[in-house]
């Protein structure tokens, strides 16, 4: 996205002509089409999915949504300047710090996006304990307001202290995810967190939920299986979760082992982590979209466990 503008350009007459600025606002929108390919990949959010677009401007990036079809964007700003030409233009948007708590309930949004802005949050900002705490606040927040199985998009400007402060504070926060790197090292780097929602945090759940989970024990079945989608014949161990040779699965359990789930829909690898020197598998059900992610076993399909990972453009 090149140089970085300055929080000064968002305010007074400097917001109407940063609203003007054509060649800004052509790289913007090319900008919110990728974070967009990212959003849907392997996903699809539908048309009249809550999408939240966080430092919404003038409204570039909710245009762009709206031409998409998407029906229900809102998006938060801490300028009114830029606030009041993104209402001028018929979107619902609210002033938010992004430091500061989110105007919305827990689990509002389907997805999120932000272009060119969450850089701002450490602004003039050089004490390093609060400099942590802003990062980690941030990602709580946006977590806090994204759905189970939802996924925020947050296009970031190059500043390596700033990525690895983030990176720690999304995953302290809850999110799975990983980092796109597009034109790397060209003028027009750009660069994307791309964070899943696949877990729901203790915090979250109501008391009743809580003893569920504090009880909840890892019930070991010792049961052979043919894989439903290539068929292969696969030994049970007590562990066997998934088919080795293709990685697919069948949606049986609530519990690990306890095979209480009523769906039995087919668990799809969507895309793998590695990790600490682990893989990571990620699943999604084909039948009720149930999302979950399992450790990859040393006897799974390396070949595909590598191909599943996110393709990172340089």
């Amino acid at each position: 996205m090149g140089k970085k503008p300055n929080l000064n350009e968002f305010f007074g007459a400097k917001a109407k002509n940063y609203d003007e600025d054509k060649n800004l606002k052509k790289l913007q929108i090319k900008t919110t089409k990728r974070s967009l390919e990212l959003l849907n990949q392997n996903k699809m959010f539908p048309k009249n999915a809550e999408i939240l677009d966080l430092g919404c401007g003038s409204g570039w990036s909710m245009e762009v949504l709206k031409d998409y079809g998407y029906e229900n964007i809102v998006g938060i700003d801490i300028s009114d300047d830029m606030l009041i030409l993104a209402k001028n233009k018929g979107f619902k948007v609210f002033k938010a710090d992004l430091k500061q708590k989110l105007p919305f309930s827990n689990k509002k949004f389907h997805a999120i996006i932000s272009i060119s802005v969450i850089n701002f949050i450490i602004e003039e900002i050089t004490d390093l304990s609060n400099y942590k705490l802003i990062c980690n606040n941030t990602a709580k927040e946006i977590y806090r307001v994204l759905k189970l199985n939802g996924r925020a998009v947050i296009q970031f400007f190059k500043d390596p202290k700033f990525e690895l402060t983030m990176s720690k504070a999304f995953k302290n926060a809850g999110f799975s995810g990983y980092i796109v790197i597009d034109d790397k090292n060209l003028r027009k780097e750009k660069r994307f967190f791309v964070l899943d929602k696949l877990t729901i945090k203790e915090s979250e759940m109501s008391d009743s939920s809580k003893k569920i989970i504090r009880h909840k024990k890892f019930s070991r079945k010792i049961e052979d299986f043919t894989c439903i989608n290539c068929g292969t014949f696969v030994k049970g161990t007590g562990y066997t979760d998934h088919c080795p040779n293709c990685l697919y699965s069948v949606h049986t359990d609530v519990n690990p082992g306890d095979r209480a789930s009523k769906c039995h829909g087919i668990m799809v690898p969507i895309r793998t982590e590695y990790l600490n020197d682990q893989f990571i598998i990620y699943y999604k059900c084909l039948r009720c979209n149930y999302e979950h992610k399992v450790k990859a076993h040393k006897l799974d399909n390396k070949e595909l466990l590598i191909k599943l990972l996110p393709k990172i453009k340089t």
